[in-house]
């Protein structure tokens, strides 16, 4: 797990064994939110990153660089995660199926 003290945003893996690494992210004392394409969106309304390396995510390596490369536009563009909020993401992602499948699809395009 990183943790800069100074900004208090950390980044945690957890091995899920068949299903591949992912990337866990709070601020402070927030919930935990992961790392992946819906962030992805609702941070930038694209999924660009993701799509570059989505069928690359069977190679921890990859899994790991690509998680890091999130992690640092997030905190980019959220002052360290300072100014965002955690609470606010989780209700958007579990009251917005139509965004998320938005999202989706735009994964799958060429």
């Amino acid at each position: 797990m990183i943790k800069d003290n100074s900004n208090k945003l950390e980044l945690k893996y957890i091995d899920q064994r068949f299903d591949g690494l992912e990337a866990w992210i709070r601020y402070n004392d927030s919930e935990w939110i992961r790392l992946d394409f819906i962030l992805e969106f609702y941070l930038f309304n694209n999924v660009n990153l993701t799509k570059h390396y989505k069928e690359q995510f069977n190679n921890e390596g990859i899994v790991r660089e690509y998680c890091e490369l999130l992690f640092t536009k997030f905190s980019e563009n959220t002052s360290n995660g300072s100014k965002f909020d955690f609470i606010k993401y989780l209700d958007w992602k579990n009251n917005n199926q139509s965004d998320i499948i938005k999202a989706r699809n735009l994964l799958l395009e060429a």
